[in-house]
């Protein structure tokens, strides 16, 4: 019998449940205290060694859950056809091998596999999933470009895209879930199981790799309603915890750190429409692409979280692609030679060139909202002074004065930040109306359409880009993840949390 099903018949005769995280075990021993009577079982409790944060606040559901929270655990959950990775290959999961068609694209999927719930793993449960995934809020845009999903047979789905995807199996990252009965079960390595008082993840006894399960149960601490994680965590409550540095000071909760990646991209955004700036002029914005120290800039900014890139895409693709790129370097030789060939020979007082008349000055915007980009305007006008290019950066506490400032079509450059998603989507830049297509002009949304089209390769297009530079890719930056010093087998990872599973704890005598 299930444990929901003990506690909804023997609620009345169970032992209220404790525990604790990291290096504690339950106080109590799991009996109940009418002894006497033989049909009493004893109520199962949370004896994990480890335990994370969650939030009872919301729920555990892939496509309705607002919590970051919780949605930090879902990599122990569920899984997708396919994980994400830097070069848009992906690495196959539930399924066993895939071909990428330009418009379509066909999936063949590991047999054998079963839910969380029981129920077995097919092709239907991908296409129900599938249109669950694309309805919701969170993978809306991530799906945005496959039209369609069928099935050709039982174990083989076929993807049809409105356009070619050089990302398209990054895409196939949604969560798959389970067809029938329990709609959130998953083929993670672990369950949500709710117990009289408490909740946790308990080992999912199906799954196909739970040789690698180190850990039987993880302990979820309820975050609601805790306004810090600073005494919980020094507490010993869960054992890790996830900053993104989106907007808060960093907090220093351990002496031990990993690096989670993200897609969030950092960039300098360049107004190429308006003529009142030098950055209209595009012998200028390569200038700035050949010369700015990516390198320094990313080891300056967001507390060195930082990888650095020359492309809107991360290096990894690059590479595999074949692309040419600058040196993330930068190369203040090639910068300084381009500006000197437009007449900007001299360099005043303060290092600033000039061709005798007007001088190399731009603005730079930048929300002091969170006070790492502040840090990001700073490193990048230091690395501009160097090929004698001046930048005055001018603040904004507020999101909306800043916003209103880049809206208004007279601006230099402004630092952004964006969180793309695991396709590497380019929309919000090229596309007419876009959310961040801020000084960007027609001719550069048109060479994007052509990459997108599949008309051109990542390689060509990033040959494009460097030669229009709408704008200038920085660095895509990571997260921080705090852990418990007594845990062992924390490595840097994309999604830090699938690793628990494995995890250790060394208590201190």
């Amino acid at each position: 019998m299930k444990p929901t099903r003990v506690f909804a018949l023997l609620t009345a005769l169970a032992l209220l449940v404790t525990f604790t995280a990291c290096t504690g075990k339950s106080e109590g021993d799991g009996t109940t205290a009418a002894s006497t009577d033989p049909y009493v079982l004893p109520t199962p409790t949370v004896t994990a060694d480890l335990s994370l944060p969650y939030t009872s606040a919301a729920g555990f559901d892939p496509y309705e859950t607002d919590s970051t929270l919780n949605r930090n655990l879902f990599g122990l959950l569920y899984e997708g056809l396919y994980a994400p990775t830097e070069d848009g290959l992906g690495k196959a999961v539930l399924a066993s091998g895939g071909e990428n068609k330009g418009t379509a694209v066909e999936v063949k999927l590991n047999q054998g596999v079963t839910f969380s719930d029981g129920s077995v793993f097919t092709a239907k449960a991908v296409i129900d999933s599938f249109e669950k995934a694309a309805e919701s809020e969170f993978y809306a845009d991530l799906l945005s470009n496959i039209e369609s999903a069928d099935a050709v047979d039982n174990y083989t789905v076929r993807f049809t895209l409105h356009d070619p995807d050089a990302f398209a199996f990054n895409t196939l990252s949604f969560p798959v879930v389970s067809g029938e009965g329990n709609k959130t079960a998953g083929t993670g390595p672990y369950r949500v199981q709710t117990l009289e008082n408490a909740v946790c993840l308990q080992a999912n006894e199906g799954y196909r790799g739970a040789e690698s399960v180190v850990n039987e149960q993880i302990g979820l601490y309820d975050m609601a309603g805790v306004s810090s994680p600073v005494y919980p965590f020094k507490a010993g409550k869960f054992c890790a915890w996830v900053q993104d540095l989106a907007a808060d000071e960093y907090l220093n909760l351990s002496s031990v750190t990993v690096k989670q990646p993200t897609t969030r991209l950092v960039y300098v955004g360049l107004n190429s429409e308006w003529g009142g700036s030098l950055t209209s002029l595009d012998w200028f914005r390569r200038a700035l692409h050949l010369g700015l120290n990516r390198t320094d800039v990313a080891a300056a900014s967001f507390l060195g979280q930082c990888a650095p890139v020359a492309t809107p895409f991360p290096a990894a693709f690059t590479e595999r692609e074949k692309a040419t790129v600058p040196d993330l370097g930068g190369s203040a030789e090639a910068a300084v030679k381009l500006l000197e060939s437009h007449g900007y020979t001299e360099r005043g007082e303060d290092g600033v060139r000039s061709d005798g008349g007007s001088s190399l000055r731009v603005s730079l915007l930048v929300c002091t909202e969170n006070p790492y980009k502040k840090g990001v305007a700073e490193a990048v006008k230091n690395s501009l002074a160097t090929i004698g290019v001046g930048v005055e950066i001018r603040e904004f506490e507020n999101p909306e004065d800043f916003l209103k400032a880049v809206s208004s079509e007279q601006f230099d450059m402004y630092i952004g930040e964006t969180l793309l998603t695991p396709a590497y989507d380019l929309s919000p830049f090229f596309d007419a109306g876009g959310a961040l297509c801020y000084g960007i002009d027609e001719a550069q949304q048109k060479s994007y359409d052509v990459f997108r089209s599949g008309k051109e390769s990542a390689a060509a297009f990033c040959t494009a880009f460097g030669e229009s530079v709408p704008f200038l890719p920085l660095f895509y930056r990571s997260a921080i993840v705090s852990v418990n010093p007594n845990v062992r087998g924390a490595a840097d990872g994309a999604d830090v949390y699938a690793q628990v599973a494995g995890w250790t704890v060394t208590v201190k005598k």
